[in-house]
């Protein structure tokens, strides 16, 4: 087996580490994609705004939208429970790890869900785990995993 040095160590004092934190970035941007219910719509703002209640985090996220996305929003807001997928160039807050805008390209509301759906497919695919329970198959992921 090959020895390694030692790393190499470097005195790091206060004044050093906090001109180090002031150069790493508050937030990144990036193309993104958040699921939530509408909190607000301000119409009037330019562009206009639409603070989501991301399911995820319960964080409130302010999505800036185009005029041309104005009537989807509308009908979004008749069901008041809509789930909303927004998706675009999204700011996230570095220290809180949480999406705090967006910049949306699309707008699309979630199927609503269908319970005898979800019934049906209970059970559509035996035999999918092999010769495996259930409880059988994902312990032998986990152990692979």
């Amino acid at each position: 087996m090959a020895k390694h040095p030692p790393p190499e160590r470097f005195k790091l004092t206060k004044g050093m580490a906090e001109k180090i934190i002031a150069e790493v970035p508050q937030t990144v941007t990036y193309y993104g994609e958040i699921q939530g219910i509408i909190h607000a719509l301000y119409k009037e703002s330019q562009p206009p705004k639409l603070v989501v209640r991301e399911l995820a985090t319960h964080a409130l996220v302010d999505c800036f939208f185009k005029d041309e996305m104005y009537q989807k929003v509308v009908n979004a807001l008749r069901k008041p429970d809509t789930v909303l997928f927004i998706e675009g160039t999204a700011t996230e807050e570095q220290e809180k790890g949480q999406v705090g805008s967006i910049e949306v390209a699309r707008l699309t509301p979630a199927p609503d869900f269908d319970e005898a759906r979800y019934k049906r497919f209970i059970g559509s695919q035996p035999g999918y785990t092999g010769t495996l329970t259930t409880e059988e198959f994902i312990a032998a992921v986990r152990d692979d995993g």
